[in-house]
C-alpha cells in the first residue's frame, strides 16, 4: 500500500499531555462542583471538540459563545499546568519531523484543540518549522469533532493527499475512529498513557523512535 504523506494528532500523540489535561479538567470541574472519572475523559473528552465536551458535561445544548467562554477558562488552567514543568514533544518526535521535512514528505496536524492552545503550541514547540500553516487544522467551533473524519479530511485536502495515500498517527479512541472514518490507508496508534488498545487491529508503538522512516520510504 502506497503512503505519500502523514497527518499527526497532537495532544497525546506528538505531545504527551494526557495527565496535564486530566489535572486541568479536574481543577476546572472542581470549581463547578463537578467530577468526572478518567475513564469518562478517555471515552467522552480526549480527542473531542470543545462543543462536544461541554455539552456532555452540562447535559444540554450550548451556544458558540458559551462554549468559547468555558473553553478558555479550562484551557487557561491547562496552560498554567504546562508551565509548571519542563515540557517537550514526545520521544523521537522532533527527529522524525526533521527527517520528514528534509525528505519533503507532506505532513499535517489535525487536532481537537482550539485556536488559543494551538497558538500556544506553535510558539512553545516551534511547530511552524515542520508544518505548513494551511495544514494545521484545529477546532474552530465549526468543524465537526472526532470521531467525525472532518479534521483529517481537511488536512488531507490541504496537503493534496488522498485518504488511501495517508498515514495517521493517533492515540485516542475517538481519534482512531475518525482516522478509520476518513479512510486512511494506514493508522498507527501511539500509546502515550498505557491504555488498553485490544479493541483495535492497528499497530501500537510506545515511541516515535519505533517508527522506521526507511520502512516508510520503501512503501512510497
Amino acid at each position: 500500500m502506497t503512503i505519500k504523506g502523514i497527518i499527526f494528532d497532537f495532544n497525546g500523540t506528538l505531545f504527551w499531555d494526557t495527565q496535564l489535561h486530566n489535572r486541568a479538567w479536574d481543577k476546572y470541574l472542581s470549581r463547578k462542583g463537578m467530577r468526572i472519572t478518567d475513564l469518562e475523559k478517555s471515552e467522552h473528552m480526549h480527542g473531542r471538540t470543545s462543543q462536544d465536551i461541554f455539552e456532555y458535561i452540562t447535559g444540554r445544548s450550548l451556544s458558540i459563545e458559551e462554549v468559547a467562554e468555558m473553553t478558555e477558562e479550562k484551557e487557561a488552567i491547562y496552560r498554567v499546568e504546562c508551565e509548571k514543568q519542563e515540557v517537550s514533544l514526545a520521544r523521537g518526535a522532533c527527529e522524525l519531523l526533521e527527517s520528514l521535512v528534509k525528505l519533503k514528505v507532506p505532513i499535517g496536524l489535525a487536532t481537537a484543540s482550539g485556536k488559543s492552545n494551538v497558538d500556544y503550541f506553535i510558539e512553545k514547540f516551534s511547530l511552524d518549522q515542520y508544518f505548513p500553516k494551511k495544514a494545521i487544522i484545529f477546532d474552530d467551533g465549526v468543524i465537526p469533532g472526532k470521531p467525525n473524519p472532518a479534521l483529517f479530511l481537511i488536512a488531507m485536502d490541504a496537503l493534496g493527499l488522498s485518504p488511501e495515500d495517508t498515514l495517521i498517527f493517533e492515540d485516542s479512541i475517538s481519534g482512531v475512529k475518525a482516522a478509520e472514518n476518513a479512510g486512511a490507508g494506514r493508522i498507527i496508534i501511539i500509546d502515550s498513557a498505557g491504555q488498553d488498545y485490544s479493541w483495535s487491529h492497528h499497530p501500537v508503538i510506545e515511541s516515535f523512535e519505533a517508527f522506521d522512516v526507511h520502512e516508510f520510504l520503501s512503501s512510497t
